[in-house]
């Protein structure tokens, strides 16, 4: 969840000082997309109710299908925005670690039992 949102913020912090009443959205992800238990109990805390217009009953797989695609889109879009500097990242080396010869196996080290 990504707690750098000014405006998602500035209404949490409105919601501590009990000046919103309530909160309406379309879907429960254009709030958060993770947490909204969370959120939802800190609103009713400070006695503001959300209202969620798009609130259609889904079955655990369906929920579970719907958090998977919009993960899969977060990490996409991080991908698409990487393009940009392809050439920077080319252009580090990457090290990987290489672990110690002579104290372990090589079973062990690869994490299959041979």
């Amino acid at each position: 969840m990504n707690f750098k949102r000014r405006k998602f913020l500035k209404l949490m912090q409105r919601v501590a000082n009990h000046e919103v009443k309530e909160i309406v959205v379309g879907h429960k992800d254009r709030l958060c997309r993770f947490g909204f238990d969370f959120i939802e109990w800190f609103c009713n805390l400070h006695d503001c109710q959300i209202t969620v217009l798009g609130d259609t009953k889904l079955s655990p797989y369906q929920e579970l299908m719907q958090d998977f695609i919009s993960i899969m889109h977060c990490f996409s879009s991080r991908l698409y925005f990487l393009r940009r500097y392809k050439d920077e990242i080319k252009a580090q080396p990457v090290e990987l670690p290489q672990p110690p010869r002579d104290t372990i196996e090589k079973s062990e080290w690869i994490g299959v039992e041979l």
